[in-house]
């Protein structure tokens, strides 16, 4: 399931301030425009209705492919400087969460085992190698 909440931002640039919709998660299986629309930079993109001035907004976001067994979880660079920011994961990188919620277990364990990444950019190159290599092995296997 796909997660966002809504906030009143304010333009950096004019003080215009309007709702705007941010995103924390996004099942792409379940609604396949959202990796589009990431990929397009509208997700998470403030664009002041004002004065066009626009500006990426820096939150954690989690990207699940239920179809391909995959996740990547964006967190902005600061988040290292929280003190509690390790205290969510186990030393193998993997999220402290002894079980998953019946309703998300169905879609496997590898929830738990997100792909860490501190840069939007790298978000997009780790997707694209996940999906090529789904696509290519399954041809290849017949599947």
């Amino acid at each position: 399931m796909s997660l966002f909440f809504e906030e009143e931002i304010s333009c950096p640039k004019c003080k215009h301030k309007q709702k705007m919709k941010i995103w924390q998660s996004l099942n792409v299986t379940d609604n396949t425009t959202l990796r589009e629309r990431l990929f397009n930079a509208e997700i998470n993109v403030f664009k002041c209705e004002s004065c066009g001035s626009g500006a990426f907004l820096a939150v954690p976001l989690l990207y699940n492919d239920v179809e391909r067994k995959f996740c990547v979880q964006f967190y902005p660079y600061d988040s290292l400087k929280q003190k509690t920011f390790c205290d969510r994961f186990t030393i193998e990188g993997k999220f402290k969460i002894e079980k998953l919620p019946e309703k998300i277990a169905k879609s496997g364990n590898y929830l738990l085992e997100p792909h860490i990444v501190f840069d939007l950019d790298e978000m997009l190159r780790y997707i694209q190698f996940r999906e090529k290599l789904y696509n290519e092995l399954t041809k290849r296997n017949g599947k």
